[in-house]
């Protein structure tokens, strides 16, 4: 009497070896761990418990249909003797591969599990063999519901017959495999009548109402002028081999927002076969070119050279839906249009726009977006030199020079400001003399001959931090900033720079003043002058020749202050003005010492001498 065969992971059962009787199978379980996905190398589990003993040279044989020890090349592996399993197994028994055939999906795949000298698999007892990933062992897809994974023995009497496994886990592959994939054009233009060509060579069988979805994106039926053609109802296909009969369809996809985009990425090709075809052979659809029917790119398509991905895949489902061959991207399509070839693949620092025949670069090398500014720029050399992606760009900034575009637009970005040169290796600006900053933005405060920054007598400040300095000059009591140095919108508030220069201690002391500045107490002038502070103020008084107090700066504004009207921008009562030299001498602006008219003296030419207006000594 025959009983039902199943695998089982279980405890190993400790009872007395039964009489001699025909065995069959009480329980089964198949494992496969991690859970096995097409086309890798699987590592499973098979547990059995039979009611009768399997002795030495006996044999169990579990049948595994879509299981190859090959490639999943759509060509059969080999059979084996001597698969790995674990060392309790191998005390027990001896296993053997036998490959099926490519044809049959490998239905007739099977291992043969040779019970050793010596030993038996006693009844009622589990055992539990794992055979290793290192035997190569993979599926070519999900198993459907036939055929199914048996297990049969030959410790029986009369006809063997295959008992099914009960329980299989951990197989999550979605579906099976194509080879050979391949889709070419009869005209590799973009924009004119082409036929399409689609071949493959399935690992599964191809059987009457199954449904193959062919994603075409970018084709259309239509002009290719970024309107939409129709829906073909009826496509006309040639097919090889010609008995395996289909009835197509056309699909069209959405038109671009504008002529100059691609569009139609849902574009596709829906066929039903209305015969079968067999595994492991070739297929080839052919998309006629009718009067009633034309596809064409609407732009240049790229292929899979290696420089651009192809967006092209292939569905599989049977009639019920069930996924055959999951969505899966063309291997080899031939491109459309250059590509940008003559661009060199954009020297693999960009992309290709197909539809308009130029890169678009990475960032660092004239990426429009992340360094969009420099398009803006008006140096016709930069914006021409990597078309190709070819050459690093450098940061920009505000152009120190350039030719204003209206009333109120000039400074625009530049590369390098327009104050050094790019390395077009290294994408590095080569500033010069004067200029510093990752785009030569920032102007370097003058340097003194001591080669001190500001002759050592001065703070270098930017146009911003100037506006603000009420020491600054031209001095300013305005508590608004006048000349709008305050704002980003100031196209030079933090490029500019300029020396600030100091008065020493002594310097403030000898004139009674406490800083320079408008308030009382304070002087309008300072010790150290000029563009890099390298002039010094002679010490200054009052002429003593006049009557007035020339060093009274009660109500005067600083010398050259045009913009600032405002009110209370004078000096306040107590406030001094420098009277160089007392007006009765020279300055040496190089040492700061006065060189005093005849008839005058002390260090700021302050004092009458009297010996010299009068003569002798004096008296």
């Amino acid at each position: 009497m025959w009983r039902t065969l199943t695998l089982v992971l279980a405890a190993f059962l400790c009872v007395p070896l039964p009489e001699r009787a025909d065995a069959a199978f009480t329980a089964s379980t198949l494992t496969l761990y991690p859970a096995a996905k097409t086309c890798e190398r699987m590592q499973f589990s098979i547990a059995i418990t039979s009611d009768g003993n399997i002795v030495a040279g006996e044999t169990v044989t579990l049948k595994m249909p879509y299981t190859t020890a090959g490639n999943c090349e759509n060509s059969a592996g080999s059979s084996f003797t001597g698969i790995v399993m674990d060392t309790a197994a191998e005390a027990l028994v001896s296993a053997d591969w036998t490959e099926g055939t490519v044809a049959n999906m490998f239905s007739e795949s099977l291992i043969t599990f040779t019970v050793k000298t010596g030993q038996t698999l006693s009844a009622t007892t589990a055992y539990t063999f794992n055979i290793d990933a290192m035997n190569g062992l993979k599926l070519i897809g999900k198993p459907l519901a036939s055929p199914t994974f048996t297990l049969s023995t030959n410790a029986a009497t009369g006809t063997v017959t295959d008992f099914t496994v009960a329980t299989i886990t951990s197989i999550t592959s979605t579906g099976f495999f194509i080879t050979k994939d391949e889709i070419s054009f009869s005209n590799g233009a973009p924009k004119r009548p082409t036929e399409v060509v689609i071949t493959f060579r399935p690992a599964f069988n191809l059987a009457t109402n199954d449904v193959l979805v062919l994603e075409l994106p970018g084709m259309t039926s239509g002009a290719a002028d970024g309107v939409a053609g129709s829906n073909i109802g009826s496509v006309t296909v040639v097919v090889a081999p010609a008995a395996s009969t289909m009835a197509c369809a056309w699909t069209e996809g959405t038109a671009p927002t504008t002529p100059l985009l691609r569009g139609f990425d849902d574009s596709k090709l829906t066929c039903t076969m209305s015969a079968s075809h067999a595994a492991g052979t070739d297929l080839a659809i052919t998309v006629s070119m009718t009067s009633s029917q034309s596809l064409k790119a609407q732009c240049g398509l790229p292929g899979n050279s290696g420089h651009e991905h192809h967006e092209f895949t292939l569905k599989v489902t049977d009639n019920g839906g069930t996924v055959l061959l999951p969505a899966t991207s063309i291997h080899k399509v031939q491109a459309i249009g250059q590509h940008c070839q003559e661009l060199n693949f954009c020297n693999g620092n960009g992309y290709c726009d197909m539809c308009m025949g130029k890169c678009h670069c990475h960032r660092g090398y004239g990426n429009q977006t992340e360094d969009g500014t420099y398009f803006t720029s008006d140096d016709p050399l930069f914006l021409n030199h990597a078309a190709d992606c070819s050459q690093r760009v450098c940061p920009a900034g505000p152009a120190f020079a350039s030719v204003p575009t209206s009333a109120s637009a000039a400074h625009a970005l530049k590369e390098c400001s327009g104050n050094g040169r790019c390395n077009r290796g290294s994408g590095r600006c080569e500033c010069f003399d004067n200029f510093h900053g990752q785009a030569c933005e920032f102007m370097k405060c003058p340097v003194g001959g001591n080669g001190e920054i500001c002759s050592g007598h001065g703070m270098c400040k930017s146009m911003r931090e100037l506006a603000r300095d009420a020491s600054a000059l031209p001095l300013t009591t305005a508590t608004t900033d006048l000349y709008n140095y305050d704002v980003a919108g100031t196209w030079d508030y933090r490029s500019n720079f300029a020396c600030v220069c100091d008065s020493s201690e002594a310097w403030l002391s000898t004139h009674g003043a406490s800083a320079v500045g408008l308030a009382s107490g304070e002087i309008q002038e300072v010790e150290w002058y000029g563009a890099d502070c390298s002039y010094k103020h002679c010490p200054g008084g009052n002429d003593p020749t006049t009557l007035a107090d020339e060093t009274d700066c009660n109500g005067v504004k600083y010398k050259g202050l045009m913009l600032d009207t405002t009110s209370g921008s004078a000096g306040a009562s107590g406030n001094k003005c420098h009277v160089e030299c007392s007006n009765r001498g020279t300055c040496d602006k190089l040492t700061g010492t006065c060189a005093c008219y005849s008839g005058y003296t002390s260090a700021n030419c302050g004092v009458i001498d009297a010996l010299a207006v009068f003569g002798g000594d004096g008296e």
